[in-house]
């Protein structure tokens, strides 16, 4: 039986400044197992910390996932061979986990992205033909071609789980669970459980750390609301504004904050 390929047309031109170039995603047609045009993402030295000069790329690819909801990418780290194998490939994961999370915290379905470290198992360039490079700017340069982010479409035929937030039997159902949050140096920062109504876990920050905030869910004026009961008898409402089985977005005092649900 002939295997069935989805692919998916993108009907729109979207044009993004990138270090004095443009860069258009523009009407194509995709098909799984395609790749995405890349940029080069630039991390720090031995880290995985995402600099600055790539999130202009970074921010056009999440504009790009956010107008084609049916698409599943999966971000992809490679290294070069001059790693130890254990060293390069915890580091290429961590890598491809720093760029998931900030296309996260863009507002892309964290179940639309597979983040992926292959170390040094799928070179551009075989180690044997740069051992026969005559110069170090060739041998380098072969090497710079094999450290790279890519992305690729794992799939063209998602479709969003959003949860009703009118029907809070539904919303209860899926809040069960661990939920945490990052910021963008793939820290958790905030760590709750869902328990009957309620969350309970713990809360940090560079500024302040709860051990056991509760917050109760419940529906208000017709919008859904997450009241963090605070130990001093304070209260603070956030307003869940989208809700799925893996993450949820709210909004407090104007700000929009993205929680994930733990696997």
């Amino acid at each position: 039986m002939r295997q069935l390929v989805f692919i998916i047309v993108l009907f729109f031109t979207c044009p993004f400044l990138i270090n004095g170039q443009t860069v258009i995603f523009k009407d194509t047609i995709f098909k799984k197992g395609d790749k995405l045009s890349a940029h080069p993402i630039r991390f720090s030295l031995a880290d995985a910390i995402i600099q600055q000069e790539s999130y202009t790329y970074l921010d056009s690819l999440a504009s790009f996932l956010l107008r084609n909801k049916s698409l599943v990418i999966e971000v992809g780290v490679h290294t070069d061979t001059r790693w130890s194998d254990k060293y390069s490939m915890c580091l290429t994961c961590k890598r491809a986990r720093a760029v998931r999370t900030y296309l996260i915290y863009k507002e892309v379905a964290p179940d639309r992205i597979i983040s992926k470290g292959y170390n040094d198992s799928e070179p551009l360039i075989p180690e044997e033909k740069i051992n026969k490079l005559k110069s170090l700017e060739e041998v380098e340069k072969a090497h710079q071609t094999n450290r790279r982010t890519e992305f690729k479409i794992l799939s063209t035929d998602y479709e969003s789980d959003t949860i009703d937030l009118s029907n809070l039997s539904d919303v209860k159902n899926s809040m069960k669970g661990q939920w945490f949050r990052y910021w963008e140096n793939d820290t958790i920062v905030e760590n709750f459980r869902f328990i009957e109504d309620t969350f309970q876990g713990e809360c940090k920050s560079e500024e302040y750390i709860s051990t056991a905030p509760v917050f109760k869910l419940m529906r208000q004026d017709e919008v859904t609301i997450i009241r963090w009961l605070d130990l001093t008898g304070g209260e603070f409402d956030f307003i869940i504004l989208g809700l799925t089985s893996s993450s949820m977005i709210v909004q407090h005092e104007g700000a929009k904050i993205q929680y994930l649900k733990k696997d």
